[in-house]
């Protein structure tokens, strides 16, 4: 019984060193058919790698340049959430090349909007100074239609429904407010009227009452404070302030970004000599099954 404990101890090193010689065997058979197919099928290769290459500055210098622009906006009153989607939305629709859907939503011509490739945005909630703002990002075929992108991104976040019932409250808001400030306003003029006839004297056992010089003064500052409040708001009630504004312009790059031009040139050739080397393995083992299958 001791003796065939050994024999099986003595077993286990024997036999995973002939797992080891036999892992070898097979790694040194591969290399040398890679080697092979690289040495007598080279021409496939070559073939195949020079086609890539010609492909390469094909569609390198072939293909439209892309212009890459970039606005930032921000918005008030509302979460900056709603508009993020909006944006995903004209970026899901250029991907499915739906050009006249994107022109009929952003107001544009149809032949702007067919140079568009892409409209991303980022939000800049990281940045503290920029809290609600985000970055809406475009690439483009054409750079000469900065302005008319700008207007209608900006009316297309502005003009949905969701937006136009925001502005008809807050249209509201602004007009009750009006309405209280002018009853201050009026109550007020009337605390000037009483103060100002108090100005004459007026003998009280003796003593010259007058007019307190510091609450006349607070009463015009109040009154000045609710006029200048007063137009502020009138102004965004008849301007129709939009929720959606720019704090940066859309800037378009001048130069086309097309990227390192030896990198895509690279990847071409990368896939083509894979694709060459696949073939030409695929035509050595053809060979060598024709040579060992025996002729009937």
């Amino acid at each position: 019984m001791m003796n065939n404990l050994n024999n099986e101890h003595n077993a286990s090193p024997n036999d995973f060193l002939e797992l080891l010689r036999t892992g070898f065997a097979l790694m040194s058979k591969l290399f040398n058919f890679l080697k092979q197919a690289l040495l007598k099928k080279s021409l496939i290769i070559i073939f195949f790698t020079v086609t890539g290459l010609v492909l390469g500055y094909l569609k390198q210098y072939v293909s439209k340049p892309v212009y890459k622009g970039s606005m930032q906006v921000t918005q008030n009153d509302v979460s900056k959430e709603i508009f993020i989607k909006k944006i995903q939305t004209i970026g899901n629709l250029l991907e499915t090349k739906s050009y006249n859907v994107v022109a009929r939503k952003l107001f544009i011509p149809q032949e702007v909007a067919s140079n568009l490739c892409n409209i991303s945005v980022i939000s800049l909630d990281h940045d503290t100074a920029n809290v609600g703002s985000f970055l809406i990002m475009i690439e483009s075929t054409d750079n000469q239609n900065g302005d008319a992108l700008q207007a209608g991104i900006l009316n297309y976040l502005n003009s949905f429904e969701y937006v136009n019932t925001l502005k008809k409250i807050q249209r509201e808001l602004y007009r009750e407010k009006i309405i209280f400030i002018d009853k201050q306003l009026a109550q007020l003029d009337s605390f000037k009227v009483i103060y100002a006839k108090s100005m004459s004297h007026v003998n009280v056992g003796g003593v010259n009452l007058m007019m307190n010089q510091n609450n006349m003064s607070d009463l015009f500052k109040q009154s000045a404070d609710l006029i200048k409040e007063k137009q502020q708001l009138t102004e965004n009630l008849n301007g129709h302030e939009n929720i959606v504004y720019v704090m940066d312009d859309l800037s378009i790059s001048e130069k086309p970004n097309r990227g390192s031009i030896a990198s895509n040139i690279l990847k071409f050739v990368a896939f083509s000599f894979l694709i060459g080397y696949v073939i030409a393995m695929l035509s050595l083992l053809n060979d060598k099954l024709r040579v060992n299958t025996p002729a009937n």
